[in-house]
């Protein structure tokens, strides 16, 4: 795909994953390495969004040690972007996002289309991927699963929450009826690889061929699409439609490399790999931290003379930053809010012997506290540290609240 440098690995039982490493120890040593991007296929499901958990944690230890060393922010310490290339059953956007490519094609457009889906969508990831866009790209889903094979608990809320139009059908052969009305037909696979044990279903896969789709009246002008690999056994596509004009499956295997090359080119070109970018997409959740309200502790009594830094009436007050952090917050908060008055109270010794020196944040003016602030806040936040980045929240010069981000 054009990387300069590519590492990986091709078989887990030989790397140090058969030794027992974990995938947080793994996502450690890549963000130590500097790699940009992170491409993960794992059986877990959810182990993609665990990864990025765990670039998250890694990136802002590194980032915190350098600037408590060198009193400086880091510029060679990088983010990476993780991929998901299917997490078990519960995810697979990368193909999802070839198949709309293939779609774009042939048909001209991948969004109000009737779309047909069939057989083992209970352990399929794109089929999931499927659903999470349905509702986005208006599709109307002609659905038939085969015989025994259930929806997952999971996309059965899926469907609830994105309020997709599931037109489902028990009985194949009155599916057949909608066959004239598609624009594509999606023929998933037995998945074997994910119901280990469970083969008694293959054989109930519904097999599509030339003659069922001319009888049915399948449009000249519709696809049928597969993930591929069809499985040679149950051949849930014929092989006398292997090169036929309806077949786009070999299309859609092309486009695999050109589609994540341009989910590649599009991270470098919106400069995704840039702290301004990455506060943008994470919220203090991504680091297992939980806001806590300090508000019961009562404020410090001073006047406005006894204050080591300015006095501030309206905004708020970031305390305890990691020392060395306090410049890099400074600079994102100045630019984020140009109108407000932020100073940086940098090197400050701590009221308490035991509490280390820390950088001190006071911002003059009512803004507005948002979700990219969390962002902020959750990157230079210690979770090892009793005091981290506690934001406390003043109106006509008195403390109104005061939060915490805690790691559960």
């Amino acid at each position: 795909m054009g990387a300069k440098q590519d590492i990986g690995i091709s078989a887990p039982e030989k790397s140090s994953l058969g030794k027992g490493e974990t995938l947080a120890d793994t996502i450690d040593t890549y963000v130590g390495y500097g790699a940009n991007f992170i491409v993960i296929r794992d059986p877990r499901e959810g182990s993609s969004r665990w990864a990025k958990i765990c670039a998250l944690k890694s990136y802002s230890k590194r980032i915190r040690e350098y600037a408590f060393k060198n009193r400086k922010f880091p510029s060679n310490i990088t983010l990476p972007v993780i991929l998901n290339g299917g997490d078990g059953s519960n995810n697979h956007p990368s193909q999802h996002l070839l198949d709309c490519a293939t779609m774009k094609y042939f048909l001209g457009r991948f969004d109000n289309l009737n779309i047909g889906i069939i057989n083992d969508v209970g352990a399929s990831r794109v089929f999931s991927s499927q659903i999470d866009a349905a509702k986005i790209l208006n599709w109307k889903i002609y659905l038939c699963k085969s015989p025994r094979i259930k929806l997952s608990e999971r996309n059965m809320q899926r469907i609830k929450d994105t309020g997709v139009e599931i037109k489902e059908f028990e009985n194949f052969k009155k599916y057949l009826e909608c066959l004239k009305d598609l624009d594509a037909l999606y023929v998933h696979r037995f998945q074997k690889n994910l119901r280990e044990g469970e083969s008694a279903e293959q054989e109930m896969m519904q097999k599509i061929s030339k003659e069922l789709l001319e009888k049915n009246g399948f449009s000249k002008n519709a696809i049928l699409m597969h993930a591929r690999p069809v499985d040679k056994e149950v051949k849930e596509i014929s092989d006398c439609l292997r090169y036929h004009q309806w077949n786009k499956s070999g299309i859609q295997s092309d486009l695999g490399i050109p589609t994540r090359m341009a989910i590649a080119y599009h991270v470098i070109e919106k400069n995704l790999f840039s702290l301004d970018e990455i506060i943008k997409t994470i919220n203090y959740e991504d680091f297992n931290y939980f806001k806590k309200n300090f508000s019961e502790i009562p404020p410090k009594s001073k006047t406005r003379e006894e204050y080591t830094t300015a006095f501030i009436k309206n905004g708020y007050v970031i305390d305890h930053i990691p020392l060395g952090c306090g410049s890099k917050v400074h600079e994102m908060i100045s630019k984020k809010y140009p109108e407000a008055t932020v100073i940086l109270s940098s090197n400050v010794n701590s009221e308490r012997k035991n509490y280390k020196r820390k950088d001190v944040i006071k911002i003059h003016g009512d803004i507005e506290w948002d979700n990219e602030m969390d962002g902020i806040i959750s990157i230079f936040t210690d979770p090892d540290e009793e005091k981290s980045c506690r934001i406390s929240y003043f109106q006509n010069g008195k403390r109104e609240n005061k939060l915490s981000l805690i790691h559960i």
